[in-house]
């Protein structure tokens, strides 16, 4: 079985898993949630949070070396943040907790329109991944495509230099 394939069957067992318990009473399934972040607040249930968590973890799974990054986990992660950092950890990313070092990771949702949830994770200071989901009664579905925007490391210099 390729990595791929192996990464992709223990995201699956993983997902139904975490559903599951995203479904359940008290903790983490118990209904709607705040989740803030710098510009506004998005209020979505526990299980969108879950199911926003997953895809995202899935997007940068593909885009992240797996081999060289350490995450730094948010010191206070949403409930979106944490489902998405439990699925890298399980698939193989080392996730710091401590603040010791690592790629900044954090992912910021917000609601542009009622029915429209958007995702954003930022991946150290030159990667972002963004998509765009749909309220579902099971959580929410992908309303569009994946949209990465990766600028290398001097772009934000030149910018911010005036050259």
């Amino acid at each position: 079985m390729t990595a791929r394939a192996t990464y992709r069957l223990l995201a699956i067992l993983l997902c139904v898993n975490l559903l599951a318990g995203c479904a359940g009473s008290g903790g983490h399934g118990s209904g709607t949630g705040t989740v803030t972040f710098s510009g506004g607040t998005a209020r979505v249930s526990d299980v969108q949070a879950c199911a926003i968590g997953y895809d995202m973890a899935r997007q940068i799974h593909d885009r992240v070396s797996l081999r060289r990054t350490v995450l730094l986990a948010p010191p206070r992660a949403t409930a979106c943040e944490a489902h998405a950092l439990e699925y890298l950890r399980r698939a193989g990313f080392r996730i710091d907790t401590t603040g010791q070092g690592g790629t900044r990771i954090n992912i910021a949702l917000s609601r542009p329109e009622p029915e429209i949830i958007s995702a954003v994770a930022r991946i150290g200071d030159d990667l972002r991944i963004a998509r765009s989901y749909q309220p579902a009664r099971t959580g929410v579905v992908a309303a569009g495509p994946v949209s990465i925007q990766h600028l290398a490391p001097d772009t934000f210099d030149r910018r911010g230099s005036g050259t």
